[in-house]
């Protein structure tokens, strides 16, 4: 079987929705929050692949802008296109006054992965664990930094973080392609756009 994280979610908060998305494969079409929160992950992407070179603020805020009318997505009515558009400004210059200068070496961006489990007890079932991780970056001190971006208005309270499921299968994802990285040497962080 291959599961994605957002799958297992899925499962977890409804079971019957996994079943249509996964086994019955009835898709389902993405709101305007996955529509914006892909868009802000693609406007990032493209800054940090300039790295060491970032752009300035005002090329990124151009690059947002310019790139924005590939939205294909159905607003209702501008006003709302309009307010997701500021919000998206807003998130970004927030992003760029906080974040710069880097203080990291990027390693990978937007890194597909896949684990295999391994069913020890049952005739030795292969699962795959895949997905994309956001960013994996090196720290000054040596140490890995796994960073997710979250683009949803709610920000998880510090057990939930702690406690996060999909942060950990990205852990297994690095440790499997970075065998000789002791899993105290990785940092795991929600990024709260």
């Amino acid at each position: 079987m291959r599961i994605s994280y957002s799958s297992l979610e899925a499962f977890q908060k409804c079971p019957l929705k996994f079943k249509f998305s996964e086994i019955d494969d009835i898709g389902e079409p993405k709101g305007k929050e996955a529509v914006f929160g892909n868009y802000l992950h693609e406007i990032l992407k493209w800054f940090y692949e300039k790295d060491p070179h970032f752009p300035d603020m005002e090329k990124l805020l151009d690059y947002y802008y310019r790139h924005w009318s590939k939205n294909d997505f159905s607003w209702n009515g501008s006003g709302e296109e309009k307010d997701y558009f500021q919000e998206g400004l807003r998130i970004l210059e927030s992003f760029y006054k906080n974040n710069l200068p880097a203080q990291s070496s990027i390693l990978d961006l937007e890194t597909k992965f896949e684990v295999v489990i391994e069913e020890k007890e049952k005739n030795g079932k292969k699962h795959i664990l895949s997905g994309i991780i956001d960013r994996i970056d090196k720290l000054p001190d040596g140490r890995i930094e796994i960073i997710d971006y979250k683009t949803g208005k709610r920000i998880a309270s510090q057990k939930e973080a702690d406690n996060n499921l999909q942060l950990s299968l990205y852990a297994l994802a690095v440790k499997n392609r970075w065998p000789k990285i002791s899993l105290k040497n990785i940092s795991l962080s929600l990024y709260f756009l």
